[in-house]
């Protein structure tokens, strides 16, 4: 009976164990190579967001996001598209999943073209 109890217990510590490893998102997935230029937080009331000028394909974009209300670090990011919903080629509505180095994800969503958050860096 008491090894009953024993091997219950180490098999409960051992699921437990497995349950709180987090599966790490696949890097393969994520494609995309997304340069952050510059970040910054808007005030929004009790909603702060996250608005950032990237460049992605040779191309500059504005993309924000109603995250935790930080900023992101600029630099490269793996990114992928997860959502292509334009009606047509001249009306974009997009949406990019980032890889964060810690294996966590954020979701921005295409908000403008050009780069009109840090002139400096156009």
């Amino acid at each position: 009976m008491k090894k009953m109890i024993l091997l219950a217990g180490l098999m409960l510590i051992a699921g437990v164990s497995v349950a709180a490893e987090k599966k790490q998102p696949d890097p393969a997935k994520y494609p995309l190579t997304v340069h952050v230029l510059c970040s910054f937080l808007v005030p929004a009331g009790q909603s702060p967001y996250r608005r950032i000028a990237v460049t992605l394909n040779g191309k500059s974009l504005e993309m924000s996001t109603a995250l935790d209300g930080s900023v992101l670090a600029l630099g490269d990011y793996k990114a992928r598209l997860v959502k292509d919903s334009s009606p047509n080629a001249y009306e974009i509505d997009q949406t990019y999943e980032f890889l964060m180095p810690n294996g966590g994800l954020h979701t921005f969503m295409l908000t403008g073209f050009g780069n009109s958050l840090c002139p400096a860096a156009s």
